[in-house]
């Protein structure tokens, strides 16, 4: 039997993500260092009543095709090692990635997320910060988590038209986002507050009205049409195996009526039945997996909220600014 606070603590919900300031800045500063690639690393922390709270990370190396992944395994080994050693927090929460313009679905990242939730159950996450928002001075990090009927269906690689549609699979539900905020310790809230001394003048600051920088809608509509036009070929691919199958269960369908028409007739006069199934039957090809075109369709979505919030952000500064010019 397995103990009572391990029962307990298997049934609290991971329901929010609290980042220590210290990782937030280690996060921010490994992302820009290595800004033209993208870069991963290790989450360390712990759950404490269904909030993650995330005090330490490290990052790891960058991976090669002549590695097999084997160096970086070693590496946060050795890393958790170290920690440990130190009474530092080494327990492994998750992982980081960084993005640029909101791209960061890919088949790769599922996979890594999918590998940490086997091992670590759902009270993991991965942390995405996206680096040109931040650049912009919008900070912005994000917290997913697989959902558990996504886990159940990429466990078993049936990303079929009928199991997902049995699941309610679609690009929407791939992954919990969780709520996230920072915390400082009280010391660290001190020395802020010291710090932050100087008196500003009261002035106005027109600077806020400017528009939002054109190339990043121009971005957005091009990484959207890239997107539409893989998601049709994708598209053009299941209906092409669609008809196929359809015309290969008729073929089936006439060959079995066919070949119950001739054993009625051979039963009625008196000679051998031959098999039900004739040997040269059709075989229908399984239906291609729609894993890809369901990320495509994510990435998407995501693309238009940008221009969403873009195009919203810069019509409330237009009246903004005819107001102020009254």
């Amino acid at each position: 039997m397995r103990p009572e606070h391990l029962e307990q603590d298997a049934q609290v919900v991971l329901d929010s993500v609290q980042l220590d300031g210290m990782v937030v800045m280690k996060i921010i500063k490994h992302c820009r260092e290595r800004h033209n690639g993208t870069v991963t690393g290790q989450l360390l922390g712990l759950d404490v009543d269904g909030c993650l709270e995330i005090t330490n990370c490290f990052p790891l190396p960058q991976s090669n095709k002549h590695d097999d992944g084997s160096s970086i395994t070693m590496y946060q080994m050795d890393m958790l090692r170290s920690l440990r050693d130190v009474n530092a927090d080494h327990n492994t929460v998750g992982w980081y990635q960084s993005a640029r313009h909101g791209s960061f679905i890919t088949q790769s990242l599922i996979e890594t997320q999918f590998d940490y939730q086997k091992k670590l159950g759902e009270k993991c996450v991965v942390l995405i910060h996206d680096l040109s928002s931040t650049e912009k001075g919008n900070f912005n990090i994000r917290a997913y988590r697989l959902s558990k009927n996504f886990m159940r269906v990429f466990r078993h690689r049936d990303f079929t038209t009928a199991n997902m549609r049995k699941l309610g699979i679609n690009c929407q539900t791939i992954f919990d986002e969780l709520p996230v905020k920072v915390s400082n310790s009280t010391l660290a809230e001190v020395l802020l507050d010291e710090l932050d001394t100087t008196e500003r003048p009261i002035t106005s600051d027109l600077s806020r009205l400017e528009l939002a920088d054109s190339s990043r809608i121009e971005r957005a509509i091009e990484s959207l049409t890239e997107g539409i036009e893989d998601w049709h070929h994708d598209q053009g691919q299941w209906l092409y195996w669609l008809r196929g199958a359809q015309r290969d269960t008729q073929r089936i369908q006439q060959a079995m009526q066919k070949r119950k028409a001739e054993n009625k007739e051979r039963a009625a006069a008196g000679m051998p039945l031959l098999p039900d199934e004739p040997d040269d039957l059709p075989r229908v090809l399984p239906e291609p997996s729609r894993l890809d075109q369901m990320l495509t369709a994510h990435q998407m979505l995501t693309y238009s909220k940008q221009m969403e919030n873009i195009s919203g952000t810069n019509i409330t500064r237009l009246y903004t600014t005819k107001a102020v010019q009254k």
